[in-house]
Parts: structure tokens; sequence; C-alpha cells
């Protein structure tokens, strides 16, 4: 017996990130949003990267309150998020006495998903130096 074909999409993280440097607004991803839910993906990366840091610097929004519209408008599609492993959203490695694990579980249990709804971490281990 053969598993199904699980499809996580990444358009809404990854798909605007190297011909718009990751500067899809969220209005502009509220429109296409419950259709992309009717898909039935496995689950849809939203969120993670570089696209906390966009969020404030340049798009002048709350990358929480994109989450939670997200959630909203795809109440059935579990959302995800890419981690870049020891540097979590930032663009550096934290130091190694920071508790990184246990600092992203506290995050997650207790902030990011009863508010937002973001069932799953993607990790991306950055290389050190």
């Amino acid at each position: 017996m053969t598993s199904p074909l699980r499809i996580t999409d990444t358009t809404f993280r990854d798909g605007h990130q190297s011909i718009l440097a990751t500067r899809l607004r969220t209005e502009d991803m509220v429109p296409i949003a419950p259709e992309m839910d009717k898909v039935g993906f496995h689950s849809m990366e939203v969120w993670g990267g570089a696209t906390f840091d966009v969020c404030l610097r340049f798009l002048n929004e709350d990358p929480w309150e994109k989450l939670q519209t997200l959630r909203k408008l795809m109440p059935h599609t579990p959302l995800q998020m890419l981690l870049r492993g020891q540097n979590l959203v930032g663009y550096r490695n934290y130091p190694d006495d920071v508790g990184i694990a246990r600092t992203m579980k506290d995050i997650l249990t207790y902030a990011l998903y009863p508010q937002t709804g973001l069932e799953f971490l993607k990790k991306k281990y950055a290389m050190r130096k």
C-alpha cells in the first residue's frame, strides 16, 4: 500500500523571495488565501526566513498580525515556518549558551501557536564560520 502524496506549498514565504525581495504585502495575499486553503495542501510555509525582518523594516507590517490574518483565511491548512537554525529569524548565529532549542520550544508553545495557529516548524541549519 502506498502513502498519499503530500505537498507543502511555499508560495507565501518563498515564492516572492527572489523576484520581490520577500516584499509581497499581506493585503496582496488576502484575496487568494481562501482559494489556497481549498487546495488541500499538507501544509503551507507562510513565515520565517526573511519575512519577519522584511515585515518590520520594509513593509511596515506587524509580522504577528500577518500570521493571524493568514490563519483566519486558511483555517483548514496547517501553517509552517522556516527557522534558520541557530540564527532563528535573524541573520547571525546566537551564541551556544542562549539555549536555542528550549527558547524556540517555549516561543512556539506559549506565543506562536496560541496566537497564530502556526503548527509546523521547518529547520534550516546555518553554516558555522
